[in-house]
This record gives C-alpha cells, structure tokens and sequence, in this order.
C-alpha cells in the first residue's frame, strides 16, 4: 500500500485518507514516504504502487521478481481506470472515481459488491451492480486485445522463422550451385577416361571416382545428390555409354 505524507502538516496519510485530510489542509501537496514524488490533490490518486524496500535498498544489482498477484490488481486497476473514461452516467462515474482509490479493490464480484456497500456506503444496489458491469465489459475488451497481440505475435515470429529458413535454404542452393559451376565435371570425367590405355572405363567404377572426387571439395551434398548429378553431367559430355561401359570418343 502506498502512503503519503501532508507536505503542510507532515501527517502519514493512507491513500485512501488523503481526501479526508484535504479539508484540514487545504491547497497542501502530499509526499510518497517510498520515492519522496510530491503530488497534488488530484495526481495523488495515479500513484498506485512505489518501490520496495527491497528495491530501495537491494542496491544497483536488484532484479524485481515479478508478482503475479500484483499484476492482477494492475490490470484490474487498469480496467477501472478504462470504465471511468468510457462511461457516460455521471453518478456511475462517480462511483469509479471512488473505487479508483483504493489499492486493492476486489476482483470477484460478490466481493467487490459488498466492498461498495460496507467500504463506500452504497446502498443502491442497482448502482453497484452497473458499477461492476462496467469494469468487466472493460476486462472483457483487454482480454481480447491481449489475445489478438498474442495472435499477431504468433503470426510475426511464423513469418520470421519461414523468412529465415528461406534465406538459409537459398544461401545452401547458392552455395552448392557454386560448388558444381566451380568443379569440372565432364572435364574430369574425360581426363579420367584419358588417363587409361584403351579410353575406356567401367561406369560404376568412373562415377565412383568422380562422386568421390566432387564430395572432397563440397562436404554439403551427400553422396545421392553427387551421383545425380555425375549421371547428368555425363549425358550431355558427349561419351560413348555403351551398356556397363564409358569410353571416349573416337
């Protein structure tokens, strides 16, 4: 809970006394104890939370744990703050104005219900249940809000991730497009058939050679993908394949 103190006075004041305190003091700001902000008799009602003493006195390493319940009560406070803005009935808006004071306003709404009719002594029924309306068709706007940012945050990091994984699929075909310009395939290929006494090979053995020859200058490419492409570089060498057999032109 925060507290503030009558710059005027130096009263401790609740937050929820500090409206009282206003016809004692009249044109008096009031101090937070925690953080020392001076606020007037309107921006006090903003400051609904300040540093721990954890925080205060953890030094420049402290690292706040989030609290779950205290996010709850935000976004509550939030919602509050929402209706107050959208509603058009001034006896209602009123009301919020009220509840806005308060730290730790309930959330369920038997409770909140009985905390305007026990804490700010509403009687009219009617009244407090337009109040909690209010609030909840606000919660049900920023749930769905929440859940369309998480939508489109789904769908942005879908899209990154396809983008990435495009962009490096890209990169590799670039690569091993590069790779098979670079390496002399049908040249090998003949050198190979050159380098024997009638220009002759057996093509299982020669497609051996050359794969295993391409494969020590691009360790991407396994060996499937190597013999696919031997097949196709020695259609279009121009080569006598005769059955088994590759052999050089005469």
């Amino acid at each position: 809970m925060v507290f503030f103190a009558c710059d005027n006075c130096g009263e401790s004041l609740k937050k929820n006394a500090v409206e009282k305190h206003f016809y004692r003091c009249k044109n008096a700001t009031y101090s937070c104890m925690d953080c020392q902000v001076s606020f007037d008799k309107i921006s006090y009602a903003t400051h609904l939370k300040c540093v721990s003493e954890q925080q205060r006195y953890g030094g420049s390493n402290f690292v706040s744990k989030e609290n779950k319940g205290e996010i709850k009560q935000n976004a509550w406070c939030e919602q509050v703050s929402k209706a107050i803005e959208n509603v058009k009935e001034e006896d209602l808006k009123c009301i919020l104005r009220q509840v806005s004071k308060f730290d730790n306003i309930p959330r369920k709404q038997a409770k909140f219900l009985n905390f305007l009719s026990n804490s700010l002594r509403i009687k009219d029924r009617n009244l407090c249940e337009r109040a909690w309306k209010a609030i909840e068709v606000e919660a049900i706007k920023m749930r769905e809000e929440a859940v369309a940012r998480s939508e489109i945050a789904k769908l942005k990091a879908k899209e990154e991730k396809e983008a990435k994984e495009k962009a490096k699929k890209e990169s590799e075909n670039l690569e091993q497009n590069v790779s098979c310009t670079n390496f002399k395939w049908k040249k090998r290929i003949k050198r190979k058939l050159a380098e024997t006494e009638d220009g002759c090979m057996k093509l299982k053995k020669l497609k051996k050679i050359i794969v295993n020859e391409y494969l020590t200058t691009d360790t991407k490419i396994d060996i499937n993908e190597a013999e696919e492409i031997f097949d196709k570089k020695l259609i279009s060498s121009g080569l006598i394949i005769d059955d088994k057999l590759v052999r050089l032109e005469v």
